[in-house]
C-alpha cells in the first residue's frame, strides 16, 4: 500500500525513526573509559568535555566496575526470574522517550 514503510515511496513522518545512522547522529552515545578511549581523548582533549558535557553523571564509565558488574550479575543466578528488560548502564546519556 502507497505510504506503508514497505514502500520505497514512504517519507517518514516527523520525530520517526528511520535508521540506526541517523538515530546515532541524533544522541550521545555512552562511552566505556576503555585503553582506546583514554588515548583518542588525550589526542583530543577539547571532546572530552563535550562528552562528559552530555553525560548527567558528568563521568565515562568504568569498563570493570560499571559495565563488567551488570554483565555479571546478568549471567548469574541471581538474574535468573529477569525477562526482556533493557538496562541502561551509561551514566544516563541516553533518556527513553
Amino acid at each position: 500500500m502507497r505510504g506503508e514503510r514497505s514502500d520505497p515511496g514512504h517519507q517518514p513522518g516527523r520525530g520517526q525513526r528511520v535508521g540506526h545512522r541517523q538515530h546515532q547522529r541524533q544522541h550521545h552515545q555512552p562511552l566505556a573509559a576503555t585503553e582506546g578511549v583514554k588515548r583518542y581523548l588525550e589526542a583530543f582533549p577539547e571532546q572530552a568535555e563535550k562528552l562528559l558535557d552530555k553525560t548527567p553523571l558528568h563521568r565515562f564509565g568504568d569498563p570493570e566496575t560499571d559495565i563488567g558488574r551488570v554483565a555479571v550479575l546478568l549471567a548469574s543466578d541471581n538474574a535468573s526470574y529477569m525477562t526482556g528488560q533493557t538496562l541502561m548502564v551509561d551514566g544516563g546519556s541516553i533518556m527513553l522517550r
